[in-house]
């Protein structure tokens, strides 16, 4: 099976993706960012792919019960991080080695 890397899919179109939570929930008011490593992404008409790679989800209604090492699923819209104002985000995830983002995710514990 070939491996895909998950920000390869980061073109705006809306998956699901499934895997493991590899840092402590950023929580903050009205938000949490959680930072995936993906290993499964199935597209809107059900084919799944097995990927590599990390995403930084972003569920923005309240705090999920989730926590590092725990696997979850979370679907939303895939894209590639940008430049804020002035900030280049992309090279700041870069460092987290995070290349994907899913700005509004839906994010489901499964254990």
């Amino acid at each position: 099976t070939t491996l895909f890397r998950s920000e390869n899919f980061a073109d705006e179109r809306t998956y699901t993706l499934s895997g493991i939570i590899v840092e402590a929930p950023d929580k903050r008011q009205m938000q949490t960012k959680l930072a995936l490593r993906a290993d499964t992404l199935t597209t809107s008409t059900g084919v799944v792919y097995r990927v590599s790679g990390r995403v930084l989800a972003t569920n923005r209604s309240g705090w999920p019960d989730a926590g590092f090492g725990d696997e979850i699923r979370v679907y939303g819209a895939l894209k590639k991080p940008g430049v804020i104002e002035d900030f280049s985000y992309d090279d700041y995830l870069s460092l987290r080695d995070i290349y994907a983002v899913m700005p509004k995710a839906q994010v489901t514990l499964l254990k």
